[in-house]
């Protein structure tokens, strides 16, 4: 495995966009803050319930990155 490939999967990295997240590995993989919004949005965009999220943040993330609707 390459040095790229180790630091990513060590948490030094965004596993999704490559950038540098944090000069101490985290020891697992990790994403950016940007890519992790991407991904909630994503989310609620499909009606996902991403894993191990609590229903109160699951709504929470569902209110703040939902389109209103408006009514006529």
């Amino acid at each position: 495995m390459g040095q790229y490939a180790e630091v990513t999967i060590n948490g030094s990295f965004c596993e999704d966009c490559g950038c540098l997240m944090n000069a101490e590995a985290a020891g697992q993989p990790q994403k950016c803050e940007d890519c992790f919004e991407n991904e909630l949005i994503d989310a609620v965009e499909n009606n996902n319930w991403p894993d191990g999220m609590t229903f109160s943040v699951w709504q929470d993330i569902r209110i703040k990155y939902s389109v209103p609707e408006i009514r006529e």
